[in-house]
């Protein structure tokens, strides 16, 4: 079932002959992969230069998606001095126990195997000849020597109680790590001539496995997969695009419509911690039209939820039958929507993907944007000079003698101004008469 699966997504399958890590590792070592996922160290040990380990999610809480791994490059652990090369990490897996003897030498850690390896305990012994007894004591006896009294400094302290016995280490399980079952040259030239990674997904042949295995049945069944499949199956589309060799010939409005098929739009940009601050770009896309799947030729289904109805395959599952609350990555609650794969979905892209594949779409945003910067600064220009144009007249209304322009004298009012002194003059003679 598992290799069905792998087939279908489009991926290579290759049977190893013994150990997988040691096939793996052999492989990269080839250079017919870039590196191995692994959670076991025991590639290292089997060659490989560049492993991944510890995939994880990175994000908001609750976020699910793995989207941050740990690469171990033997090439930098060796320029930094370590000693945990391919032969260290051997004496490290001997001395502190590992896949073949999970017991190692009785006391000792892994932080001790570690300085011994650093000491160059493990390189040492890797270049023995398995059948030379005598060199094997040799390199025992140095050992014991260094840890009772470690007169070269290689420890951090000394170490008289550990023994390390007569028989370390077991030269059958030495000889494991450094001369691994696996494909001989032939089977290796010819995966590097014949292994196709560019193999398309069989969305169609996915739609039959999640029916026959998840029982993901019916029109919800298929708007659940296109769901599932739409953000990666993007990802692979559009590089597929730009690697593929396009006519030279196609026109700007064809190249536009290729491009619009895959990209409805962008509506921003970020840089974000979840992804190590890599600029990306908000880019909206129909799912239906992505997934490829014909939804018209699933059936209806009422979705139940009495005791009899439809049990649900995981958390998320089913969620256009049911609206609730959800977590943005902003931490806020906002209500979910009912998933419509007709309906454009939005993903954050690394903005170099984006702009390699749909290149004609991005130049068109970046404009938007330009142009939107340029009314935003002319309208703060306008409003600048509004405002000092403002300033200035109170500056103006405020100086000395500015009133005097305001009231205008007039013969009228002088007129006026000498018939009331007159008028008061007249009343106080009256008064005084009296």
């Amino acid at each position: 079932m598992a290799k069905r699966a792998i087939r279908l997504f489009g991926f290579p399958i290759h049977d190893a002959p013994g150990e997988a890590e040691a096939e793996c590792a052999l492989l990269q070592q080839q250079g017919i992969v870039d590196a191995v996922l692994s959670e076991d160290v025991d590639t290292i040990m089997f060659g490989c230069t560049r492993t991944i380990r510890n995939w994880t999610a990175e994000g908001p809480r609750g976020a699910k998606t793995p989207t941050h791994v740990s690469l171990y490059d033997v090439d930098e652990l060796v320029s930094a001095g370590t000693g945990l090369d391919r032969e260290g990490m051997v004496l490290v897996a001997l001395m502190s126990g590992g896949d073949y003897i999970p017991e190692g030498v009785p006391g000792c850690g892994v932080k001790l195997a570690c300085e011994a390896a650093k000491a160059g305990f493990g390189k040492a012994l890797c270049r023995l000849k398995s059948d030379d007894d005598v060199q094997f004591e040799e390199w025992r006896t140095n050992l014991r020597h260094e840890l009772r009294t470690n007169e070269s400094g290689f420890f951090r302290v000394r170490h008289k109680a550990l023994s390390i016995p007569d028989e370390f280490p077991s030269r059958q399980v030495l000889r494991h790590y450094t001369h691994p079952v696996v494909s001989n040259a032939t089977t290796v030239d010819k995966l590097k001539t014949e292994v196709n990674w560019s193999r398309p997904m069989d969305v169609q042949g996915l739609r039959y496995f999640v029916e026959e295995t998840f029982d993901w049945v019916n029109k919800a069944g298929a708007v659940k997969l296109t769901r599932v499949l739409s953000p990666s199956l993007l990802v692979s589309k559009l590089l597929a695009r730009h690697m593929s060799n396009r006519p030279s010939s196609q026109t700007t409005e064809e190249m536009e419509q290729d491009e619009s098929n895959l990209v409805q739009r962008i509506t921003g940009r970020r840089n974000h911690h979840s992804t190590d601050g890599i600029p990306e770009l908000r880019v909206a896309h129909i799912p239906a039209d992505i997934v490829g799947l014909d939804l018209s030729q699933e059936l209806e289904e009422v979705v139940s939820f009495g005791r009899q109805g439809l049990a649900l395959n995981s958390d998320d599952e089913f969620e256009a039958a049911v609206d609730g609350d959800a977590e943005t990555a902003e931490g806020k609650t906002r209500a979910k929507s009912t998933f419509d794969p007709t309906i454009a979905e939005l993903i954050w892209l690394p903005e170099s993907l984006v702009k390699l594949s749909a290149p004609l779409t991005v130049e068109d945003w970046e404009e938007k944007q330009r142009s939107k910067s340029l009314s935003r600064a002319s309208r703060k220009t306008a409003k600048t000079t509004k405002i000092n144009n403002k300033k200035t007249t109170r500056a103006a209304s405020n100086e000395a003698g500015a009133l005097d322009k305001w009231p205008q004298p007039t013969e009228t009012f002088i007129c006026l101004h000498l018939r009331l002194v007159t008028t008061a003059d007249s009343v106080a003679e009256f008064s005084k008469s009296k």
